[in-house]
């Protein structure tokens, strides 16, 4: 099967000069995480490997972080399915188990419903990539977002 994960270049989707936290590689202070579009399904993809300086407990990743990776990729998924910006009108998160310092974890998101609606819902879940039980769900979160013309 062909990869069909492309990378996410803000420039390339018409979002010049934001430095996002999140996925901007050119924000010196920020998490710089690449995020990927699955082409086949439309989903949104990452890894994450959180070190010493993502942690809120000693070992475990600060749930803010986990919440903006989440939020970052929900916001992906409506400027690539939606064409729009996606802005967060509302977040349920769900902690299951914590990011461990030293883990690979993968987020995926993706938008539920008609992406041509001006509020939709998205889903979104990280898991464990490596392990003892790859694939477990670590955080989870369902938002809706309003979508924003660029």
């Amino acid at each position: 099967m062909p990869f069909t994960r492309v990378p996410l270049v803000a420039d390339e989707w018409g979002l010049q000069e934001t430095l996002c936290y999140v996925c901007d590689p050119e924000n010196p202070e920020g998490l710089r995480i690449p995020y990927f579009l699955d082409q086949l399904n439309g989903h949104i993809y990452a890894v994450f490997e959180p070190g010493n300086n993502h942690t809120g407990a000693p070992g475990v990743t600060h749930g803010g972080i986990a919440m903006s990776l989440l939020d970052d990729g929900l916001a992906w998924s409506v400027v690539t399915n939606a064409h729009g910006l996606g802005l967060t009108k509302s977040a349920t998160f769900e902690f299951k188990r914590p990011l461990l310092v030293g883990g690979v974890y993968e987020v995926e998101c993706w938008v539920n419903g008609d992406p041509a609606k001006k509020e939709i819902i998205g889903e979104g879940e990280i898991r464990e990539k490596n392990g003892k039980e790859p694939g477990r769900v670590c955080v989870r979160v369902v938002s809706e977002f309003r979508v924003l013309p660029r």
